[in-house]
């Protein structure tokens, strides 16, 4: 680690940390607000608001508490996705997050992209696996707030989160590029099948070269 960098802890590095409001999951309905669970955070820092459930919500302390705000970062605390991290650089509508979510309000210290990149590497893992041990499944709001990170200047942030991202695209474009190949593959395995059992295909000259 540079020397310049500081060690410090989420809890030193942000003005919020919470957790989703419980019994929550009764409220979903077909309309309403968003209400955003731990399947909806892939596996790229990213919130998937599409897929969201909406929940009927009230005017109350829990509605206010839970509520995500563009810069807020995520992390799933319990099920099998625990450890997970989203930042949510953009909310496109109100939304709310679930009680096996944490929600983490960085205080200008750390870049939201930045706290997330490390949450998300060997270091975050690391340290939410090491805080689940023998019947203690999942993470408390405790575990989060003293996850240690790494904090460089801001400008050094910016350049270390533009340059994962620009690694990371490389990455996204080979798995669109295998995704197509599988596809492409697929189709011909599946033309070549309907090809052979309606006659399309003389396999009678395949018939002879077997006998021979």
């Amino acid at each position: 680690m540079p020397e310049h960098w500081e060690v410090q802890r989420v809890k030193t590095v942000s003005s919020f940390v919470t957790s989703g409001p419980r019994g929550w999951s009764e409220r979903i309905a077909e309309e309403g607000t968003l209400f955003i669970q731990s399947g909806d955070l892939d596996n790229a820092l990213k919130i998937d608001f599409a897929s969201s459930k909406r929940v009927r919500v009230t005017n109350d302390a829990e509605t206010t508490r839970t509520q995500l705000f563009d810069g807020d970062v995520v992390i799933c605390v319990t099920g099998a996705k625990t450890g997970n991290v989203a930042v949510c650089s953009a909310v496109p509508e109100t939304a709310y997050v679930n009680q096996h979510l944490c929600l983490v309000r960085p205080n200008g210290t750390m870049l939201p992209m930045f706290l997330g990149i490390l949450l998300k590497s060997d270091l975050g893992r690391t340290y939410f696996d090491l805080s689940q041990y023998g019947l203690k499944q999942g993470l408390s709001l405790e575990d989060v707030k003293e996850s240690p990170v790494l904090v460089p200047p801001i400008e050094e942030q910016q350049v270390i989160i533009k340059h994962v991202e620009v690694e990371t695209s490389k990455f996204d474009i080979l798995e669109s590029e295998s995704t197509r190949a599988i596809t492409l593959l697929q189709e011909r395995r599946t033309a070549l099948i309907s090809a052979a059992v309606t006659g399309k295909i003389d396999v009678r000259s395949f018939a002879g070269k077997e006998v021979a």
